[in-house]
């Protein structure tokens, strides 16, 4: 079933939660046993154990349990305490539960004692991971909200993070999605202003996976998309993977099972890549579900069997059931209706054992489709009134604990009131006695009352003329900037316009001076063809002189640059014109004659003529129409 997929993704999300860190151990177990005995070594193996807690739990355990043994000699109970937390930090890391339970509860008795509110906040929150992997989840909500009570005493922004968002996994748990959003969300906020990348990464895969979970999955999407390049950024494999995974289980609740597929395949090298066992059980069993949902039974089963085998050795009771349940659709598919409801009793034994009611609840569903599916119609009715039996017990039990703290609260009203009648009682035996003492007390008191009020006024004026002196410096301070750079500006324009008006200037010459001296030598040459006298020489400086290709590049480019905004706007309008006919149209709007720009260019004026008899029908103009008016109107 797809619902199923998305808690097991949500017990990983915990799990990362408290272990985010550094992983890599920067001193060696050799320097820290070179010291002396003393409270410095028993730091630094401390040290050692929570940076290998992650890639080494068996070390870590090794390097905690160092410390202990350490600080027992030295009779030094805050050490005792913290090599306790760090041993349960370590057994739970390597997925012994149990003994991460029982070495957890002895660090909150010693650190009741002697630790800090960090101390005590850490390991509360880590008890919390541990029930709440066990499926404690009533129990591991309590210790939550002690965890993140006292990370807010302590100051301790980060750890009233990670139990916060914790706080938003046990109620997803618990199916209080709206109270897990919640939660969720002052995460975000808490994460964002600690402007830790794996801390705000790790609460946006967490709303994300819950509202995938709620079916809007256009949300679920987003969140994890922004959490991983933030799980990339902090260097977090695992993390990426996780949300890798995430999206891939919001495609396969949507039903897009490829993009599902793509995804849970880019998750699972990481998974192997990190030895995250979790993980893998994880993603193989969501890749199996897809090819179950594609009703593929013989892809799907061997990858429930691996699956099922990573969460048997690990421990996971939830992901176990899961797995179970899905191998009996599985072999139910293939036509195998007595192992499939033998699966489906092994599922029913795991789901029993956990407890959980609204899992239960889904078991009970899942499995009267299938005995439905078979035809059995009357075991599918039992399975279904089993259902209803546990919803039903679901909201009675919320009925009651509503009923229960409305008891509560009437209770507790019930004796402020008593507690209030005796007051008054004792307070009129009393008045009389202390008449002119009260009296006196009142007239000090309303004196002392109405100069706070006076006092409070005073400042108050004091700081509205103080606001408004500094708003007025700070408006009068912006009005002269603003001046200031509204002369630049001006300035600036003028010296760009005077610029423009001097190349406009010096290219019209320019122009003027190449048809001038094309003339000039073009009459000589003329002359001396005609007197037929032999000047060789002669005649080819000057036909050097006639090709000026250099001048000519000069003048192309300075056109070019007092023509840049008439270009582009020029090609908008008429994207087909060539380069020539730009230049054509430049040097019209210079004013230049068809003579001048013949002189210029090196062709005939009936060229140019030509040439802008083509413009014109490009353009469109009627013969009324004149060309370079109506190109400097450009």
């Amino acid at each position: 079933m797809k619902r199923a997929v998305l808690p097991s993704i949500l017990i990983f999300v915990s799990i990362v939660l408290h272990l985010g860190g550094s992983v890599s151990a920067t001193q060696s177990l050799k320097a820290a046993r070179s010291e002396s005995g003393d409270s410095n070594t028993v730091n630094r193996l401390l040290d050692q154990a929570k940076n290998l807690r992650r890639t080494d739990p068996a070390k870590s355990y090794t390097l905690a349990k160092e410390a202990s043994d350490l600080s027992r000699q030295l009779s030094w109970k805050i050490g005792i305490a913290r090599s306790e937390f760090s041993k349960a930090s370590a057994s739970y890391n390597s997925g012994n539960l149990r003994q991460a339970d029982s070495l957890s509860r002895l660090a909150v008795t010693l650190l009741e004692k002697d630790g800090s509110f960090g101390d005590q906040a850490g390991n509360f929150n880590l008890l919390g991971l541990i029930l709440m992997n066990a499926g404690g989840y009533i129990e591991a909500e309590r210790w939550f909200r002690k965890a993140e009570e006292k990370f807010s005493i302590a100051g301790d922004l980060r750890g009233q993070v990670k139990a916060l968002s914790n706080l938003g996994v046990i109620n997803f748990y618990q199916s209080r999605y709206d109270q897990s959003t919640r939660y969720y969300l002052l995460a975000l906020r808490g994460a964002e202003k600690t402007n830790d990348p794996f801390l705000i990464a790790e609460v946006n895969a967490n709303l994300g996976l819950g509202y995938s979970t709620q079916k809007d999955f256009t949300k679920a999407i987003w969140y994890l998309r922004i959490a991983l390049p933030l799980y990339r950024q902090a260097k977090d494999a695992r993390g990426e993977g996780r949300a890798l995974a995430g999206i891939g289980t919001a495609f396969f609740n949507v039903g897009k099972l490829d993009s599902a597929l793509i995804y849970y395949d880019l998750a699972t090298p990481i998974f192997k890549e990190t030895a995250d066992v979790s993980g893998m059980g994880q993603v193989i069993n969501n890749i199996g579900e897809v090819y179950l949902q594609q009703r593929k039974y013989i892809n799907a089963i061997p990858l429930f069997d691996e699956a099922l085998k990573i969460r048997t050795e690990n421990n996971e009771a939830y992901g176990i059931a899961i797995t179970l349940t899905n191998l009996a659709k599985a072999w139910s598919g293939r036509g195998n209706t007595k192992r499939a409801a033998m699966l489906f009793d092994s599922a029913g034994v795991v789901a029993r054992k956990l407890g959980i009611d609204w899992f239960l609840a889904e078991f009970h569903i899942s499995r009267a489709d299938y005995l439905e599916q078979q035809g059995d119609y009357r075991r599918a009715l039992d399975e279904f009134r089993r259902y209803a039996l546990i919803r039903d017990t679901i909201f009675s039990n919320e009925k009651a604990r509503t009923i229960s703290e409305l008891q509560t609260i009437y209770e507790s009203e019930k004796k402020e009131n008593q507690l209030l009648l005796k007051d008054k009682q004792i307070l009129l035996l009393e008045q009389t006695r202390n008449y002119y003492l009260t009296g006196i007390l009142l007239v000090v008191l309303i004196a002392l009352f109405l100069y706070i009020i006076y006092s409070r006024k005073r400042i108050k004026e004091q700081q509205v003329l103080l606001e408004a002196r500094q708003n007025r410096l700070v408006a009068e301070r912006r009005s002269r900037m603003a001046e200031t750079e509204l002369e630049q500006s001006q300035l600036k324009a003028q010296q760009l316009a005077s610029e423009l008006e001097f190349r406009r200037r010096e290219i019209t010459q320019l122009a003027l001076h190449i048809n001038y001296k094309n003339e000039i030598l073009e009459n000589i040459r003329n002359t001396n063809q005609l007197a037929n006298i032999d000047f060789t020489g002669v005649d080819s400086t000057i036909e050097r002189q006639l090709d000026i290709v250099k001048q000519r590049e000069d003048f192309d480019i300075n056109i070019n640059l007092i023509h840049a905004d008439f270009y582009q706007k020029l090609m908008t309008r008429f994207p087909t014109l060539t380069e020539n006919d730009r230049k054509l149209c430049a040097m019209l709007r210079l004013g230049l004659s068809s003579k001048e720009i013949a002189g210029v260019q090196n062709i005939s004026p009936k060229s140019v003529d030509m040439t802008r008899y083509r413009l014109r029908k490009k353009f469109n103009l009627g013969i009324d129409v004149d060309l370079v008016k109506w190109l400097n109107e450009i």
